[in-house]
């Protein structure tokens, strides 16, 4: 017997697996956090990747807009504004001209007490906090369309800032293939017919549409010509370890800064893997843990890779605990819930004309479904909800386990992945 840990939140579950059966046992490796996480920020902000540094661009500029992750994802934001709040303050920009805009996209806005925590008390009393509501008209400006006729608009307090400063993290994303970059702002700070526009049919089950995937990503592709339409746009994207504390920092130029974060990463989140195998054990740390709309994530980077590496019809489980339950106040859990089959809702989504909030989400994980099953370990999310999304309950990792092997036989193989959100796994050629 094999002993593994997995994540699950912010704690860890043990698994048991039996020798015979361990294909593959897949964790970040440890690699150390900057010495100093603040002077990794303030180095990038002054060598920035084909830009000036940051207080030079912020001394010929008069409102600054700073675009924030959302409480969806492990972004220190206070640390980075440390730095880049310095960098300001010797430009002579007045407190009253800057702005802090949460990229929620099309995510809930936020309570009090999470900006603080995103924020710090500082920062959160002492600058105008707006959440963004992609759904409110008046907030937009319309900037024209992509060449794939996405209607570009823009949250008008970033547009209308003299420099926008684009604050994130590069990790992998199921379809994007990166988080970072241009995705503060699309679909961070976009309308939600925009957002709908960009994650159509077509591109959110593009063969290219993968985890850690780039070359010709229609959604990446899309992201990137939309956001180039905001002018005076500066990253400043860091890259975390598996204990989310700062390893790199890169800064400046929206794609070429984007692409340098993006190989840091791939130098040890990119993991060669034996398989496929028959089951998948995917850990789901926070914040990705938040909710079941969150936590699926898990599943995608099992399935939507070059090579999955579970086998078609195999198994996922996936552990997490989701305090928000669903977590999704638009209608994927209607879309899944009132089908009969992933099929079916696929179906349903690809009609010409169709076009509503989450169906990116709910194509996206009946996607996954279309590959394997899967069965949630959850303890905030009712066996009811979780059967309602096609899926499987079960109350602990060991029943899960019990589970899959009963379906594909005592002698099937399992890879068991600590922290399934953060990594590209790659099979072994």
């Amino acid at each position: 017997m094999v002993e593994t840990k997995i994540f699950y939140g912010k704690n860890t579950l043990t698994v048991h697996v039996p020798e015979r059966n361990l294909l593959d046992y897949v964790r970040l490796p440890s690699v150390l956090g900057a010495p100093s996480e603040m002077e990794a920020i303030a180095q990038a902000i002054r060598h920035p990747v084909e830009m000036e540094p940051l207080v030079k661009l912020a001394t010929r500029s008069n409102k600054v807009a700073m675009v924030v992750d959302d409480i969806t994802r492990p972004t220190p934001t206070h640390k980075f504004l440390v730095p880049i709040v310095k960098a300001l303050e010797s430009a002579g920009i007045l407190d009253k001209n800057i702005k802090i805009v949460f990229a929620n996209g099309s995510h809930r806005p936020h309570t009090d007490e999470e900006k603080v925590f995103l924020l710090g008390a500082e920062f959160a009393s002492r600058f105008t906090t707006i959440d963004h509501d992609a759904n409110d008209k008046s907030s937009l400006v319309s900037l024209g369309k992509t060449s794939r006729g996405t209607p570009v608009e823009v949250n008008k307090h970033v547009v209308e800032s003299d420099l926008k400063i684009l604050i994130g993290l590069i990790k992998p994303h199921s379809y994007a293939g990166y988080s970072g970059g241009g995705k503060s702002l699309l679909p961070g700070v976009c309308s939600m017919h925009t957002i709908i526009a960009d994650h159509d049919y077509e591109s959110t089950l593009h063969p290219n549409a993968l985890v850690g995937h780039m070359q010709g990503n229609p959604i990446r592709d899309d992201i990137e010509e939309a956001a180039f339409l905001v002018d005076n746009c500066f990253i400043v994207n860091g890259i975390l370890n598996a204990q989310k504390e700062i390893v790199a920092v890169v800064a400046g130029d929206m794609i070429k800064a984007h692409r340098e974060g993006t190989k840091i990463l791939d130098s040890w989140a990119k993991i060669p893997v034996k398989g496929p195998a028959d089951i998948v054990i995917g850990g789901c740390s926070h914040p990705t843990s938040i909710s079941f709309y969150q936590a699926v994530n898990a599943i995608s980077h099992c399935t939507r890779l070059p090579e999955p590496i579970v086998r078609p019809g195999g198994t996922v489980i996936v552990t997490a605990p989701c305090p928000e339950g669903i977590g999704s106040d638009g209608p994927f859990y209607d879309l899944v819930k009132a089908a009969n089959s992933p099929s079916e809702v696929l179906e349903k989504l690809r009609q010409p004309g169709f076009f509503i909030h989450d169906q990116w989400a709910a194509q996206s994980y009946c996607g996954d479904l279309m590959v394997a099953d899967l069965i949630m370990v959850t303890e905030n999310t009712n066996k009811m909800i979780v059967e309602d999304m096609m899926a499987a309950y079960a109350p602990s990792i060991q029943t899960a386990m019990d589970m899959a092997f009963e379906k594909h036989g005592k002698h099937s193989k399992m890879i068991v992945m600590k922290d399934s959100p953060y990594t590209i796994p790659a099979l072994k050629k």
